[in-house]
C-alpha cells in the first residue's frame, strides 16, 4: 500500500485511487506520454479531473485499460481500478484496496468481474 500512496499507511488512506494511478503512472512513463488525468489518491478527484478534461464517460466508453468510478451519487464515488476487459453486461477489472468479498476497505489487489451499475469510466 505504501509504494502505491507515496509512503502514506493506515486505514485513513483508501488505496483504489493510488493503485490506478500508479499503474497509469508507469505506464505513462514508459510511453512517455502526458497523463490524460490529475493523479490523485481520491476518486471524486478523479472523476472530477476526467470530466474537466472531458474524459468521464459511461460504460458505452469503457474500454481496457479505462477506469471504473463506483458511484454513490451524483458527486460522490467510492472506489476505483482499472477495466482489463469487456462484455455486454460485465467488465473485468484489477483493483486495489479491495478483497474476495469486495469490500472497498479491503487489503489486496483483486481480479473482479462487475457490473456497469452505479459505474462511470473514465477513458485514458
Amino acid at each position: 500500500m505504501r509504494l502505491y500512496m507515496d509512503g502514506h499507511d493506515g486505514k485513513e488512506w483508501a488505496w483504489c485511487a493510488g493503485f490506478a494511478c500508479f499503474c497509469l503512472k508507469k505506464a505513462c512513463e514508459i510511453l512517455a506520454e502526458k497523463f490524460p488525468i490529475e493523479l490523485s489518491f481520491g476518486c471524486d478527484e478523479l472523476a472530477k479531473s476526467a470530466r474537466k478534461n472531458g474524459r468521464l464517460m459511461d460504460h458505452s466508453a469503457a474500454g481496457p485499460g479505462s477506469f471504473f468510478l463506483f458511484r454513490k451519487s451524483a458527486d460522490d464515488w467510492t472506489h476505483t481500478g482499472i477495466v482489463v476487459s469487456t462484455s455486454e453486461e460485465t467488465f473485468r477489472t484489477i483493483e486495489g484496496n479491495t478483497n474476495d468479498d469486495g469490500s472497498r476497505e479491503g487489503y489486496e489487489v483483486c481480479a473482479r468481474i462487475r457490473a456497469y451499475k452505479n459505474m462511470d469510466f473514465i477513458r485514458i
